[in-house]
């Protein structure tokens, strides 16, 4: 699992070391190389989001080509595994966990917990700068595995 976050910083910035940068890049040419799978999600949204942050036209950095190389290989079960996951107006997904100590949880974010709890192995989700993780660290771990990269 890989939060949006992760891609853009790989395209690195002033805002983050090369530490970060070098961390978010390492953890996406693992996935495009063969060495992990990309979980996705049988309604769209993480791929969605994905490419909602990247520039049009051509790819411009690591993050941008991880981004064009899931949308082509999002069908390729040695790449892409898509998850199934189910609409819920309170929760955002049904997998999403009935925790009260989650739910100031960011909602956008909870497409990566519902799908990583679907998948029944843990698979960590991979969080490069998003604070909400961090914030919420003790609750989530009662259902997923956060990798921090930053």
């Amino acid at each position: 699992m890989v939060d949006t976050n992760v891609a853009v910083k790989a395209n690195g910035g002033t805002e983050i070391g090369e530490e970060c940068n070098s961390a978010c890049v390492d953890a996406l040419s693992s996935i495009v190389s063969g060495k992990r799978v990309l979980l996705l999600d049988s309604l769209g949204h993480i791929l969605d989001e994905y490419l909602r942050q990247r520039p049009h036209g051509y790819p411009q950095g690591p993050g941008d080509q991880f981004i064009v190389w899931a949308v082509t290989y999002q069908t390729n079960p040695g790449s892409c595994t898509t998850i199934s996951i189910t609409e819920d107006q309170r929760k955002v997904y049904a997998e999403f966990p009935d925790d009260p100590e989650l739910d100031g949880f960011d909602r956008d974010d909870r497409k990566f917990v519902a799908v990583a709890i679907s998948d029944g192995r843990r698979p960590p989700i991979l969080n490069a700068v998003d604070g909400d993780w961090r914030d919420f660290g003790p609750a989530l771990a009662r259902y997923v595995t956060v990798e921090e990269l930053c």
